[in-house]
């Protein structure tokens, strides 16, 4: 039976072990520090610049995402750090998806804010979005509207008065009120899965080079929820001597594919 492989010391384990079962005489912190270490090394090494920003900020994005490997720091920490320190950044990578996820109506799963974020400028209109208002937001766009709307009023009232007056030149405005920092809540969501993307892409490079036979055969493992470019990738089998890097998960920003021995 097929496994999805989430866990790489479970793949060796699994598959690719030799039958002799290695005592390590080291103790779990040991362990710990040395795997971090590992992390830390590999995310410097790997070669991202497929899925990577560009330039400096790729150089910064590694550095920090191999500080953040070498203390074991969580994949929201992770994020924060990126989003915080790096400068919004370029991501020609990104771009192009967002363009293909945009034009087919289609978002992969990691991708939620953002699709939130580009639905809104792509499909609603300036009335629908006035329900992604909280009050204060309302209350804002009121008064740019000649409004008086007294801050006791119930939400339901406020949309009435705010619709009636409401028109599609009034949804730049509307979308401004939603998200007051857009640009710094793209730039989040583009950490986050740089950060995922990174570590994707160091896990699979690792278990390419250093713990698979290349004799060996392997088979691309979709995601349960993959998206359509990924299901078509899906099955399709590789030497491992022969396969090339773009043949690998991930596929996308955000892909969360593996692969499986054959």
């Amino acid at each position: 039976m097929k496994m999805r492989i989430t866990n790489i010391l479970y793949l060796i384990r699994t598959y690719f072990g030799r039958g002799k079962k290695v005592t390590n005489p080291m103790g779990p912190p040991e362990l710990i520090a040395i795997a971090r270490a590992n992390a830390a090394a590999r995310i410097k090494e790997i070669d991202i610049q497929i899925f990577g920003p560009s330039g400096k900020s790729l150089k910064e994005a590694k550095e920090l995402m191999a500080e953040c490997a070498s203390r074991g720091a969580n994949p929201k920490e992770i994020t924060g750090n990126l989003a915080g320190t790096l400068e919004p950044f370029e991501w020609p990578e990104f771009d192009k998806w967002v363009k293909i996820f945009r034009e087919a109506g289609e978002w992969p799963a990691l991708w939620e804010d953002i699709a939130e974020y580009y639905n809104a400028i792509d499909h609603e209109s300036a009335e629908g979005l006035l329900y992604w208002l909280k009050k204060d937001g309302l209350l804002r766009l009121a008064e740019i509207k000649g409004l008086t709307l007294k801050k006791t009023l119930k939400k339901e009232t406020m949309l009435a008065e705010i619709a009636a007056v409401v028109s599609k030149n009034d949804k730049p405005t509307v979308l401004q009120l939603i998200w007051p920092d857009g640009d710094k809540s793209l730039h989040r969501a583009k950490s986050a899965l740089l950060a995922h993307t990174v570590s994707m892409g160091c896990d699979m490079k690792e278990l390419h080079e250093k713990y698979v036979n290349p004799n060996d055969r392997i088979e691309i493992d979709p995601a349960p929820d993959c998206c359509s470019w990924c299901e078509k990738k899906s099955g399709k089998k590789y030497r491992v001597a022969t396969i090339k890097q773009e043949n690998l998960p991930p596929f996308h920003p955000g892909c969360r594919c593996g692969i499986l021995p054959v």
